[in-house]
């Protein structure tokens, strides 16, 4: 059902979109009093927990999405601080506030925010992502390794005759789940682009499986430029390889959809 609701949406109509988000978690069971743990945090605002984490938390907000009109930075704080809060086992991780920017720019209430952000994470088993010793995240570097052996066995050869390693550039893809497209958008806009929604999309139909899988076409549609570079240039491109704005053009779009339709990973 939620696949056919999105498969037929058309980009403009932005709340169908979200309200199909927030079915798709559950949002309505998602049994957290936002309010109460606010209030908590600001009566506990001088523990060691809550500043600790507040002070990483406002110096990457400010970093990350600074002057963005349709984001609210202190919405953005106050968010990732109860979250620290709430779960403790977890607190704050870099890559967070790329997502909670995100969720921020479509939802713009906090509680929602909030509720969206914890459905995320949960459900999508993305806190041992975020754990200090980041376990899941060396899986899913030997993942991307072994499913770029299969899919795109010259780039992997180039990448292994050159010594690069996955995880000199893809973190980032995992950690945020590709928000950082935002980065590298004009701070008066008022939405994401569309190719990051319908990452998204796929995400919350598909769980990692996605995230790979946009990895994947990332890394296709650029092989030939990657297959000519030396170990530097390739290092600092892939590094900054959503700079380069392709996901804005609309035939990007389609050769993604169909990309994504014809690729299956298990």
């Amino acid at each position: 059902v939620f696949y056919q609701a999105l498969h037929n949406l058309l980009p403009q109509v932005q709340q169908s979109r979200l309200e199909i988000w927030k079915g798709m978690l559950d949002i309505n069971q998602v049994g957290v009093d936002y309010e109460a743990f606010k209030k908590k945090v600001q009566e506990e605002d001088t523990s060691e927990l809550i500043q600790s984490a507040s002070e990483v938390i406002r110096l990457d907000v400010q970093r990350s999405f600074h002057n963005f009109v349709s984001i609210q930075s202190e919405t953005m704080i106050n968010v990732l601080r109860v979250y620290a809060f709430y779960n403790p086992r977890v607190e704050y991780c870099q890559g967070m506030n790329f997502i909670c920017g995100f969720l921020t720019m479509l939802f713009k209430e906090e509680d929602k925010i909030f509720k969206i952000l914890l459905a995320v994470i949960e459900r999508l088993n993305m806190d041992k992502l975020f754990q200090q010793d980041v376990p899941l995240l060396r899986l899913y570097f030997y993942q991307l390794h072994r499913i770029m052996a299969i899919y795109l066995p010259d780039l992997h050869g180039h990448f292994r005759n050159e010594a690069v390693n996955v995880s000199f550039f893809s973190s980032a893809w995992f950690l945020t789940l590709f928000t950082t497209i935002l980065q590298h958008c004009d701070p008066k806009e008022e939405r994401p682009p569309e190719f990051l929604l319908i990452v998204w999309d796929n995400f919350l139909l598909e769980g990692w499986k996605a995230i790979f899988k946009t990895a994947l076409f990332v890394l296709s549609f650029f092989e030939k430029k990657l297959l000519s570079m030396s170990f530097e240039q390739l290092v600092f491109f892939l590094n900054d390889i959503l700079r380069t704005g392709f996901f804005r053009k609309e035939s990007v779009m389609q050769d993604y959809r169909k990309f994504y339709e014809e690729t299956s990973i298990s």
